[in-house]
């Protein structure tokens, strides 16, 4: 699947991947359901729209990074596949 997309948080052009596996989690006030994709940079240069700042960094990275709880067993999948020896090839 190579779709050309824009990321409108960030204004830049991407491709996806991979489809990852959809998270669900329970919050106290609403139950929330991500389908997320494995994806890469095409072209652009970040731009902060909606966030305070962008970097690039390695997935295992990710780990030390504060994210709400329903991103935790994504970015575990994100490290895992994106892994020198993973079967699928980021």
């Amino acid at each position: 699947m190579r779709t050309r997309r824009n990321s409108p948080q960030l204004d830049l052009e991407i491709g996806i991947r991979h489809p990852l596996s959809p998270v669900v989690h329970d919050y106290p006030s609403a139950k929330l359901t991500l389908h997320p994709f494995l994806c890469h940079h095409t072209s652009g240069e970040p731009k902060l729209i909606e966030c305070q700042q962008a970097l690039w960094i390695n997935p295992p990275r990710l780990r030390e990074f504060r994210f709400p709880p329903a991103n935790e067993s994504l970015i575990e999948e994100v490290i895992r596949i994106t892994a020198p020896d993973a079967a699928v090839a980021p």
